[in-house]
This record gives C-alpha cells, structure tokens and sequence, in this order.
C-alpha cells in the first residue's frame, strides 16, 4: 500500500515576523510543536526547531540569526517513500 506524504504530515506552524526566541518558546509551546517555519514574502527562510530553542535559550536572538536556511521540501501529494529516502540521504538532491 502506498502511503502519502499528507497522511502522516501534521500541519506546520507560519509566523511572518522575525520573532525573539521567547515568543518563539511561548507560541511552541502553546501550540506543542517541536518547530516554526519563516516565511518572507511568501518563501520560505527557514525552519527554527525545538533544538535551536534548547541551544539558544535565554539569549537576546531573534530567529532568524539561528534558523536553518536552505529548508528541503516535498509535496503533500508524494509518496511518504520518497521524503523518507530525502531525509534518509540527507536531503542530497
């Protein structure tokens, strides 16, 4: 049986603004979410997880100076196979 990619996806969270780490914490942890995905103009920037959190907290930052950039995607419609070879290579193209 093939499995897609929006059957075991969970909706991610958006945020538009470059927000300190403790709104960060605060809207993670409200939501119980272990990430953020940026967004500027519609693209994404980047991604700020929970370990970003963890290794940061405390500091006068904005997300954006700690994020992952360059965020590999896959669409909901794919095989659930294929994000787990993407991730599996690490997200080598």
């Amino acid at each position: 049986m093939i499995m897609l990619v929006k059957e075991v996806m969970k909706q991610p969270i958006v945020i538009e603004d470059d927000i300190s780490l403790a709104d960060a914490a605060d809207i993670m942890c409200k939501k119980k979410i272990g990430c953020l995905i940026y967004l500027v103009d519609n693209k994404i920037e980047g991604i700020f997880t929970r370990k970003d959190l963890l290794k940061h907290y405390g500091k006068k930052m904005n997300i954006s100076d700690i994020m992952s950039r360059n965020v590999v995607t896959i669409g909901p419609e794919e095989e659930a196979e294929t994000a787990m070879e993407l991730m599996r290579n690490g997200f080598a193209s």
